[in-house]
């Protein structure tokens, strides 16, 4: 995932799916990040909400990273917007 991507409208996905698999769980959890145009940000969208915004490409890679590592969760595809 890298800046350019997201600003030329790639939508990155992630869960926690394999996990869930893995551990025998039913506790899927899941998200997206994408940067709007319209307001010039970065956004990260955590189980239907919004949890972090930012016009900075490394302050929202860094808390993605977290919410990742805390939630197990895994980039599973890429969607354009």
């Amino acid at each position: 995932m890298t800046q350019l991507e997201l600003k030329n409208g790639t939508i990155f996905d992630f869960d926690n799916e394999k996990w869930c698999e893995e551990n025998m769980s039913d506790e899927l959890m899941g998200g997206h990040i994408q940067f709007d145009n319209r307001f010039n940000l970065f956004g990260i969208f955590f189980n239907g909400k919004c949890i972090h915004s930012s016009k900075t490409f490394t302050s929202s890679k860094n808390r993605l990273e977290k919410l990742m590592s805390k939630w197990n969760c895994e980039l599973k595809q890429l969607e354009n917007a």
